[in-house]
This record gives C-alpha cells, sequence and structure tokens, in this order.
C-alpha cells in the first residue's frame, strides 16, 4: 500500500512559485537532469537531497533551500492569519448577534 501525499508548506509555496513563472515540477527535473519523481520527493519532505534543493532554489530566485524553506513559512503564517482572521472575526459577529436575537426575543 502506498503511502498518501503529505504537501509542505514548501511543497506549496514552490508551486506556486513555479506557476507564477509558467513552470512546472517536469520543467524543473528536465532542468536539472533528474526525474520529476526526485524533485516531487524532495518537495514532500521524502528525500534530502542537498544538490536538487538547492537546483530548486537557485532556479525560483533563492541564494539556498534554507532562505527558500523561511520563505515558505513567512508565506504560509501570512496566509493562515489572513485566512483565519475573517473567518474568526464572522463567528465573533455571528455569536454577538446570536446572543442579541437571545436576550431580545
Amino acid at each position: 500500500m502506498t503511502e498518501p501525499r503529505k504537501k509542505t508548506f514548501v511543497h506549496t509555496y514552490v508551486m506556486l512559485l513555479l506557476r507564477d513563472r509558467n513552470l512546472s515540477q517536469t520543467a524543473l527535473a528536465e532542468k536539472y537532469g533528474c526525474s520529476l519523481q526526485a524533485i516531487n520527493q524532495v518537495l514532500l519532505g521524502k528525500s534530502d537531497s542537498a544538490q536538487i534543493k538547492a537546483h530548486i532554489a537557485k532556479t525560483l530566485g533563492y541564494e539556498s533551500w534554507q532562505r527558500l524553506n523561511d520563505a515558505a513559512l513567512f508565506f504560509s503564517d501570512s496566509f493562515s492569519t489572513m485566512y483565519n482572521y475573517p473567518t474568526a472575526q464572522r463567528n465573533s459577529l455571528n455569536q454577538a448577534a446570536i446572543e442579541e436575537a437571545v436576550h431580545v426575543g
């Protein structure tokens, strides 16, 4: 039985960067001369190939994998905050409306 795919912050961030640059994982693999599976394994955190990590980072304009990873984590935190804030605010407003309706009725 195969293990289910587990996306990482880096995987998601790299996919967005690739799309923004009209590139694909396949193009990245061809440019470096490795397999698509090798690229995908690194992005999913299943492989720790320093050479492939460096290639991905350089192709996407980062000086190192660590810088790319830091940017991915920052993006993830920012997106999470942005995405969850309106939901939390809306839930708070809904709760206030419910409480007011209970007291009015």
